[in-house]
């Protein structure tokens, strides 16, 4: 029974090597300008500089405002780190919590659902937003998303990251 659990033990450790998956649920976002939203859609601004910040991957979004009873749609960007792509196959997903201000036209943003985009390595996420009351504050959310390279994936799950939104 001991070489059965040594045996079993040895191969769940392989096989995590072998595939080299590495779990981090730490919140490593760093946000940025790079999107701004206004009534009705989302206007990008020039694209941020490319940093070398040696985190596995930043989330990058202006700061959104809107009106109350007003409706907009927002982008923000999942730009992984050096060396590093958004993975397009992994099952991203971002779950919103509305705040007293603000809240999103669905509770859950998917690459399942096609809000998810990726382009040149970078992961899009398109989220419609509604002005509730005069505010400002973050619009939390849960994320689950991967980043890799050649060699290596990093599975995020359970991310808290929010973007700034400021209804008037």
């Amino acid at each position: 029974m001991m070489r059965l659990i040594t045996l079993c033990v040895f191969g769940v450790t392989a096989a995590l090597i072998a595939c080299g998956e590495k779990s981090d649920a730490t919140p490593r976002a760093a946000a940025t300008a790079a999107t701004t939203a206004t009534a009705g859609n989302a206007q990008a601004a020039p694209p941020a500089a490319k940093r070398d910040s040696g985190r596995e991957y930043d989330l990058v979004a202006a700061p959104i405002a809107l009106k109350a009873g007003e409706t907009a749609k927002a982008v923000f960007r999942i730009e992984a780190g050096k060396g590093l792509h958004f993975n397009e196959e992994f099952p991203a997903e971002f779950i919103f919590s509305p705040a007293a201000h603000a809240r999103t036209g669905k509770a859950t943003y998917s690459h399942k659902d096609g809000d998810v985009k990726v382009e040149k390595g970078v992961g899009v996420v398109t989220v419609s937003l509604q002005g509730i009351k005069s505010g400002g504050g973050p619009l939390s959310m849960i994320a689950h998303f991967s980043v890799c390279s050649d060699e290596q994936c990093f599975i995020k799950r359970g991310e808290k990251l929010a973007l700034q939104v400021t209804v008037k």
